[in-house]
């Protein structure tokens, strides 16, 4: 998983480039995690149920070995193979992942321009709407002025 979390932080920085997917880089963490973690369990499953049969027949020297139904393990062995698929897959996605990213990713350092603010806005009376002031280029600090012809009669 260290790895995993360096080549997702530490490939932007060496390609110059973003990846191509951020949803496909959680993506593959959760298939990293599960997959290793339910192959660990289940493998290591499979290997006590393997050692206890084997205490068992070694117990009783009256029991064939060959009677003991080893079903179980087979099972276990199967299902690890299985969940270790996903880490397979993972792999192939984040690499996927990578090479879209060195060819079509945005290059880092050249996000878009944010819009400057205008500083002084005059709004003549009637009705504006917030969508209005900020396609107009209003910020979070511009100042609005209404001009009113009101104003103008009363000085």
């Amino acid at each position: 998983m260290i790895a995993w979390g360096g080549v997702i932080s530490c490939f932007p920085s060496a390609s110059g480039r973003s990846l191509d997917s951020d949803e496909t880089s959680r993506t593959t963490m959760w298939l990293i995690a599960g997959g290793a973690t339910l192959a660990f369990l289940f493998s290591m499953g499979s290997s006590m149920v393997t050692a206890a049969y084997d205490a068992a027949a070694a117990a009783n020297d009256g029991i064939d070995p060959e009677l003991i139904d080893m079903s179980a393990t087979n099972t276990l062995d199967v299902l690890a193979s299985i969940a270790f698929y996903a880490v397979s897959i993972a792999s192939i996605l984040m690499m996927i992942n990578m090479v879209r990213g060195n060819f079509t990713g945005s290059p880092l350092g050249t996000d878009e321009p944010s819009a400057q603010a205008v500083n002084r806005i005059a709004l003549t009376p009637g009705s504006t709407t917030i969508r209005q002031l900020i396609a107009a280029g209003a910020g979070p600090d511009t100042e609005i002025d209404v001009i009113s012809d009101d104003w103008d009669e009363e000085e």
